[in-house]
């Protein structure tokens, strides 16, 4: 993997983390954004080369199964995601970034990459 793509992997992982800590500290229902969680673990999956069905990202959205499909339905309408039939097994619905999901994904990693962080005083 090149080192952009390591980089911007790991500012994905940082902004899941952050999307975590904020939805436990405050709760899920009062900061819900089950869109950019779908996006954002789709992009991580990409990065880490590992595919994604539909239960998985319900998880991820952390919010009811039945809010989690409804937005999955509204990325697949604004043409940032596609589903399809897992080929190993039919029963599976794989889940992934269309190039325009992608695109939208890697700009906002690369600005919050570009964020000059202060570093840390013990």
């Amino acid at each position: 993997m090149p080192d952009d793509a390591i980089r911007h992997a790991e500012v994905c992982k940082a902004m899941i983390l952050e999307r975590r800590i904020v939805g436990e500290a405050l709760g899920f229902s009062l900061v819900e954004n089950a869109n950019f969680d779908i996006l954002m673990e789709l992009y991580l999956a990409r990065a880490e080369r590992r595919p994604v069905f539909v239960w998985s990202l319900c998880a991820a959205a952390n919010t009811p199964h039945s809010t989690a499909y409804r937005k999955i339905k509204e990325l697949i309408e604004a043409g940032l995601i596609v589903r399809h039939d897992d080929r190993k097994d039919r029963r599976r619905v794989e889940v992934e970034l269309t190039e325009s999901g992608i695109a939208m994904i890697e700009r906002l990693v690369c600005r919050v990459a570009a964020i000059p962080w202060p570093s840390r005083k013990q």
